[in-house]
């Protein structure tokens, strides 16, 4: 299968491991979001949606 990898899954992929990273070692990612489930939630469905539109 041939196809190009969409900008959507490093970034969701990423979003979602500083998250999850952060939320178990104590450091804030997003100020916005001191309990870290914006950012899993958000960087999971990023990378699914990029995932789903891979050709």
């Amino acid at each position: 299968m041939t196809g190009s990898c969409s900008y959507a899954d490093p970034l969701g992929l990423s979003l979602f491991a500083l998250g999850l990273i952060g939320s178990q070692m104590g450091f804030t990612v997003l100020p916005f979001d001191p309990h870290h489930i914006g950012a899993q939630d958000t960087g999971i469905v990023v990378a699914f949606v990029g995932l789903s539109r891979w050709k």
